[in-house]
């Protein structure tokens, strides 16, 4: 588990899990640019072509 709440649920639930803590770098993907200075209208996502995945889906409903 990455977030130590969740992880702690898993292990009340009787679930095996380990805390594995966020592998970024943050010195090397800080914030850049402030909320309020970024444009309002720019999204961001994950891609993946996995179909499961439905990447297709969310672009389908990207579309004004």
């Amino acid at each position: 588990m990455i977030a130590k709440w969740l992880n702690d649920i898993a292990l009340k639930m009787g679930e095996e899990a380990e805390y594995v803590p966020n592998a970024f770098d943050f010195s090397e993907f800080g914030m850049d640019i402030l909320p309020e200075d970024r444009p309002s209208l720019k999204i961001m996502m994950l891609y993946n072509e996995l179909e499961f995945k439905e990447v297709n889906t969310v672009l389908k409903d990207l579309i004004f």
